[in-house]
């Protein structure tokens, strides 16, 4: 809706009743006949008059907005202006003096495109127009500009998103540091978000550096950590999700300078544990292994490596990967240098190799499989040059990416943090980059290992306000379950702590098909972190196989908690293959694409001797044990609930002649 800073003048966007422009030429003529009259408010400027505008080109997305300032130079002030798109007037002022007017466009809507000329007519009835600048509207998202995720104002730094009260709409946490009070927003499920103002992590102001989701105790209920920094070491703090929507704090580990924060589970015993990259380099990172109790413990260097071996200068940023695919999750830790930690089944050595190491330096990395090729590549985000791309070879090996805009784009300077998603649902990841001294960088992937840089719509190219502010992370994620990933960014960066507003985008979508996958762990962690998830479909002609993984930590802190995968013009998905930590795979045929599968992982069975089953899983799951003599026909043997955290049967009929099989199915 084009509005004029300096008039209260409304054009017929606005009102919907149109102006003429024989009415307002009119006017015109009244006013500037009368103010002619007064002489002293006629003054004479040498040359011919003259107009332009700039920019020449902007482009914002619906909800968006964007100005155009025109300058006049020449003939005899007063100055009346006018504006007009596509040749319709929407907008005129009389203006005494000011030779700069300002057209601003809020709450863009597709009508607003196209071209906008500015025409300035001076005392002596002179009059010229500028040359013609061009106005985009991109439909690919929606800027949402109500509701507290986008109102409160602070100083961001990271996002974390997470379904905390399991009423199926992912809900958003929101650390700010040093300026305004944590952010924590229930999704109501309808589009908008209330804040939650009464759990003990977001009562206090500023301090918080870092944040992430995690079911620690694998209840089925989010729990969350966070962190504070400063020059002297401060409180890792553990919050236990108590199912009513409050939460209790646990005890610390430690004290701690940590700047990010990341869930894994390393050892692959089922249960979460946490890596601390600390800052200021005045202490190793730390790794903390979960003790199964909902407490933790810090491991040393002799237990798992190279891991806690190290420490790192100006702070760290890690990402957790499995990028050899042997099942276990390795590291990458980045900072100066870029330290890769290859897991040998809960051991861990750095890799020095030249054929595998990955070099250079950087703020934050996220992995991702960007060509389809069913192997880990790895982003790595560069604070003041050249962002990094490695492509993985397999067996290990790594060639860095040196073409492309993805690596060779410069400007802003400041990239802060990279996260891979599929925004348009075509079948191949889409990199976001966060740029804290400019705007964000979208880079959209064509399907054949290269990327075009996007520059159409507000998401790349709105920045936060004031222009001091810049951006720390965005983060994808699909709130509003209509398929299509959405797009948080948290602001925050300036020198002078000025307090800025976040952006949310909503993603409008397209009619390509896609999957969202949530998994359920049961021998594994709840929260399937580490699961792989392969699927295979017929799109663009082809048959073509993607790779998701859940992760624990996204670039700074986005948590990845559930596979979205987009299929362009497939109409089927051929399989879909889980290879959960445990070890277990599981497969699934002809999975019908738009819609949401929650798969639970199949109980894993264990035979401690002849007709005694041990079931792993988790405290409070039922299991219906059924036998089998031909693994054709199946009977119900007992339904047994494991309330004791161990659950076994044993088969009263063990030992009879012929062959007997056992499965469990969950109830």
């Amino acid at each position: 809706m084009p509005t004029n800073t300096e008039t209260k003048t409304r054009g017929p966007s606005e009102t919907g009743d149109p102006i003429t422009r024989k009415t307002v030429m009119k006017s015109i003529r009244l006013l500037t006949l009368l103010l002619s009259s007064v002489s002293a408010a006629v003054f004479t400027v040498n040359g011919q008059l003259r107009v332009t505008v700039s920019p020449t080109y902007q482009s914002a997305s619906p909800g968006g907005g964007a100005k155009f300032t025109a300058n006049a130079t020449g003939g005899t002030l007063p100055y009346t202006w006018q504006w007009q798109a596509n040749g319709h007037l929407i907008d005129t002022n009389v203006n005494l003096s000011a030779a700069t007017q300002i057209l601003s466009i809020t709450n863009v809507s597709l009508a607003d495109a196209g071209a906008y000329v500015a025409i300035v007519t001076d005392a002596t009835s002179a009059t010229t127009n500028s040359a013609a600048v061009q106005f985009n509207v991109d439909p690919t998202f929606t800027k949402i500009t109500t509701g507290p995720v986008v109102t409160d104002t602070g100083r961001s730094g990271v996002g974390s998103w997470g379904d905390y009260d399991n009423d199926g709409y992912i809900d958003l946490l929101v650390r700010r540091c040093w300026l305004g009070v944590n952010g924590f927003y229930h999704n109501n499920g309808d589009g908008t978000f209330t804040s939650i103002t009464n759990v003990p992590f977001v009562q206090s102001a500023g301090g918080w550096t870092t944040l992430a989701w995690g079911d620690y105790d694998n209840d089925g209920l989010l729990d969350v950590a966070v962190a504070t920094l400063g020059e002297v070491a401060g409180p890792l703090d553990f919050f236990r999700n108590n199912g009513d929507a409050t939460f209790t704090a646990t005890p610390s580990p430690g004290a701690e300078y940590p700047i990010h924060l990341a869930w894994a589970d390393y050892d692959r015993d089922g249960f979460l544990d946490l890596l601390v990259p600390n800052f200021y380099a005045k202490t190793n990172d730390t790794l903390y292994q979960n003790k199964r109790d909902g407490t933790f413990r810090s491991v040393t260097k002799a237990e798992v490596g190279s891991i806690v071996g190290y420490g790192t200068a100006n702070g760290s940023f890690c990402a957790w990967g499995d990028y050899d695919d042997d099942g276990w999750p390795d590291l990458v830790a980045i900072a100066n240098p870029i330290l890769l930690h290859h897991n040998l089944g809960g051991q861990f050595e750095r890799v020095t190799t030249t054929n595998a190491v990955v070099r250079g330096s950087g703020l934050s990395g996220a992995w991702g499989d960007y060509d389809n090729d069913g192997r880990l590549d790895l982003f790595v985000a560069v604070s003041g040059g050249q962002n990094l791309l490695y492509h993985n070879l397999g067996n290990g090996a790594f060639v860095r990416v040196t073409t492309g805009p993805v690596v060779t784009d410069t400007g802003g300077g400041g990239c802060n943090g990279g996260s891979w998603a599929d925004y348009d649902n075509d079948g191949f990841l889409d990199l976001v980059v966060a740029d804290y001294l400019g705007t964000s960088r979208l880079y959209h992937n064509k399907g054949d290992g290269t990327f075009t840089r996007v520059t159409t719509g507000s998401p790349v190219n709105e920045r936060a306000s004031p222009a001091v502010c810049g951006t720390m992370e965005c983060i994808w994620m699909d709130y509003d379950n209509d398929g299509f990933l959405d797009l948080f960014v948290a602001n925050g960066h300036n020198v002078a702590e000025v307090p800025t507003t976040n952006f949310l985008y909503r993603n409008n979508g397209n009619s390509n098909a896609w999957l969202t996958i949530k998994l359920v762990g049961t021998a594994s962690n709840r929260m399937a972190i580490g699961a792989k998830v392969r699927v295979k479909a017929t799109y663009r002609g082809q048959e073509r196989w993607q790779r998701r993984d859940i992760s624990g930590a996204d670039s700074k802190n986005g948590n990845q908690l559930y596979a979205h995968l987009g299929f362009g013009d497939a109409t089927n998905i051929d399989l879909v293959r889980i290879e959960w930590p445990s070890g277990i795979v599981q497969e699934l045929a002809n999975v019908a694409p738009k819609q949401i599968l929650t798969i639970t992982e199949p109980a894993r069975l264990r035979m401690a001797k002849p007709g005694e089953l041990q079931i792993q899983c988790w405290q409070g799951q039922a299991f219906e044990v059924q036998v089998s003599p031909d693994l054709a026909t199946w009977s119900t043997a007992a339904t047994v609930t494991n309330m004791a955290g161990t659950l076994a049967y044993t088969d009263p009929d063990a030992g009879t002649p012929g062959r007997r099989f056992y499965r469990a199915v969950a109830r």
